[in-house]
């Protein structure tokens, strides 16, 4: 869920569920329609909208990797497939 400011409410903060996001529009105000066809016309841009859906869903998968009390787990090493192949025979 990302919090958003709708453009006629800007003092009063709502959550919108970013999986129901079918097109964000920006013509000049924010347009957000939903699968469903509703349409909400909000203070942030679009440029605001899409990082908090990318940073919000980011989130997600980072609590489904690693758990919500714990580190980020550390990058496994890169293993190049060059490295492991053996050398060509001599003749």
């Amino acid at each position: 869920m990302i919090q958003l400011h709708r453009l006629s409410h800007p003092d009063q903060p709502f959550v919108l569920n970013a999986d129901l996001i079918m097109r964000v529009e920006k013509t000049p105000d924010t347009v957000i329609s939903l699968t469903n066809g509703d349409k909400f016309i909000v203070r942030e841009s679009m440029e605001d909208v899409v990082e908090l859906v990318r940073r919000w869903r980011a989130g997600l998968i980072q609590q489904a990797l690693v758990g919500t009390d714990a580190e980020p787990a550390p990058l496994a090493p890169v293993v190049h497939l060059a490295d492991s192949r053996p050398a060509p025979a001599s003749e």
